[in-house]
């Protein structure tokens, strides 16, 4: 795997701090008002530049999201999120040229809301197939050695 150009690694840097401000501003201000609005415009921005060159690559890692050189701020509840998406099999959140607001706003309703339905929230991202959000799952899930010594 080879680290992103330093240049690009500074603009998911970006992504992944402005995707963080949206995810607080969702639960803070329950996906409403002006300060709402402002973060999921800021996000929507962040995507546009990171992928204007091509898709923004994000890992999913037990601890959070990162790239080869930053990792989301220390948030317990948005990392209990990544957490779960993790444990569910998901390795990268992939954004593509062209994502707009209505994405991301759907993509944040899906990762911070409460899932009523009882689905897990790669199900649900997975059903609502967004155009431009894709999550990449791992093939095999390895729970635990079988193998004897």
């Amino acid at each position: 795997m080879t680290s992103p150009e330093p240049g690009n690694a500074q603009l998911l840097d970006k992504l992944i701090s402005s995707m963080d401000k949206a995810f607080r501003s969702y639960r803070l201000y329950e996906a409403r008002g002006a300060q709402y609005e402002a973060h999921v415009r800021e996000m929507a921005s962040q995507a546009a530049i990171a992928t204007e060159q091509g898709a923004a690559v994000l890992t999913i890692t037990p601890h959070g999201i990162q790239t080869h050189t930053a990792r989301s701020e220390d948030s317990a509840e948005l990392n209990r999120t990544w957490f779960e998406l993790f444990e569910q099999g998901a390795r990268q959140l992939i954004i593509m040229p062209g994502v707009d607001r209505a994405e991301i706003r759907e993509m944040l309703q899906i990762m911070g809301g409460d899932q009523s339905s009882g689905e897990d929230i790669l199900t649900v991202l997975w059903r609502r197939e967004l155009k431009h959000i894709q999550v990449v799952v791992a093939r095999t899930l390895v729970r635990g050695s079988s193998a004897k010594m």
